[in-house]
């Protein structure tokens, strides 16, 4: 590894010719002069494009701040643990190939890392969404969190609170001492990635800046309701995952921090029930459903009874067609 730096901004790069140019372009003008306290590490994950020789051309043009990182296809997951392995900064930004970064939120971002006095075990951040297809761009705020001091666990984690994948940077330690692995060949692991740290996280800061742009409105996303369906396995396998998860540390971590995990795992659940209740064929996406509550209820029972409201709901009415419809009577009261 080369000498520690600040920031490691860890980039998973799965056919992405047609978004490098944006991403690198953003990250470059970011970093600016502090080419000596970040990285960025394009980990290519045996792409079928052009990404491999496009990202070469930036590690031959920035040497010492870009590295390309070869390896066979794993999937999202894979890019992420092996950039964690890899990383040489005190802090971890993960950023998707397809999104890119605000420029001058970023150059401040890696300032306030470097200026902590008591170094941070993660950062919260505003983030933008930027709908492709009409042009919108909405910020994501966390403003009601204090950002001029160290935040406690209690102050930050609230159920009624999730931060996203796009929201959060780690202290590189923490993620390697509590053993981050995601599920590799596998969409759908960015919970992981936020909620599997939590656990061990005793310090956080907040910092009020936009500064991941990520990209919505694709239909080639893994969040389209086209994919959730499509991939519904890979997202039973990590909600399992995550119930697990939860059940193997609750009593090793704060009431908070479990109030927290458990609430942000239903909500996965809920996203399944959601694209399964839209399946053409409703008798099989009622048995998948019915089949998921058993496999949940083994993993744990605590989890089993977390589900959302909605979810309860529809299993009482043993996923019929009635008890199906109930979340479209909700998101209509709702609109």
């Amino acid at each position: 590894m080369s000498q520690m730096k600040i920031l490691s901004v860890v980039v998973p790069a799965y056919n992405i010719a047609k978004y490098i140019d944006r991403l690198m372009d953003s990250l470059i003008r970011g970093t600016g002069n502090q080419t000596d306290q970040v990285e960025i590490l394009l980990v290519n994950d045996g792409s079928k494009d052009e990404t491999p020789a496009l990202a070469r051309r930036y590690e031959e043009k920035f040497p010492g701040c870009v590295r390309l990182i070869d390896k066979e296809n794993g999937g999202h997951g894979s890019t992420i643990n092996r950039g964690i392995r890899e990383a040489s900064g005190a802090y971890i930004r993960a950023l998707d190939g397809d999104d890119w970064v605000n420029p001058e939120a970023f150059s401040a971002l890696v300032g306030f890392l470097a200026s902590q006095d008591v170094p941070s075990d993660m950062i919260i951040c505003d983030y933008n969404t930027v709908n492709e297809k009409t042009g919108e761009i909405r910020r994501i705020s966390y403003e009601t969190l204090p950002a001029d001091r160290l935040l406690k666990p209690v102050e930050v984690l609230d159920p009624k609170v999730m931060y996203p994948y796009h929201s959060v940077v780690y202290r590189t330690e923490l993620l390697r001492d509590c053993g981050l692995e995601l599920d590799e060949h596998c969409f759908y692991v960015d919970t992981e990635y936020v909620l599997f740290p939590i656990p061990y996280v005793q310090s956080f800061r907040y910092f009020p800046q936009p500064v991941y742009q990520y990209r919505i409105g694709g239909e080639d996303q893994s969040v389209s309701r086209a994919s959730y369906i499509r991939n519904r396995k890979q997202l039973k396998r990590v909600l399992l995952h995550l119930c697990q998860f939860a059940e193997k540390e609750k009593n090793k971590m704060s009431p908070e921090a479990y109030r927290y995990i458990t609430n942000s795992v239903s909500w996965v659940h809920y996203t399944l029930f959601e694209a399964l209740r839209i399946m053409d064929d409703h008798r099989q996406a009622a048995a998948e459903l019915r089949g998921m509550d058993h496999s949940i209820f083994a993993v744990s029972k605590d989890m089993y009874r977390r589900a959302r409201p909605v979810v309860k709901a529809a299993r009482l009415l043993g996923y019929s067609r009635l008890g199906m419809g109930i979340s479209d009577l909700r998101n209509r009261f709702l609109r």
